[in-house]
């Protein structure tokens, strides 16, 4: 469902700004880069991880 609907991805300022200090991101657009990274099956994804869990938060509402 996370995939299929990866084109919907949004967030708030807020959490664009904590996803970026979690990953060391920098100015790096967010979304972009979920829209990007969250498919790509070479990605190393921890699902425990509370940012996994906030950047599932950014995809899942209003899908």
């Amino acid at each position: 469902m996370l995939i299929e609907n990866i084109d919907k991805a949004h967030t708030t300022e807020m959490g664009a700004d904590r996803i970026r200090r979690n990953l060391g991101l920098g100015d790096t657009d967010v979304v972009a880069w979920c829209r990007e990274r969250i498919p790509d099956k070479e990605a190393a994804i921890n699902k425990g991880t509370p940012v996994l869990r906030q950047t599932v938060k950014l995809f899942m509402k209003n899908s």
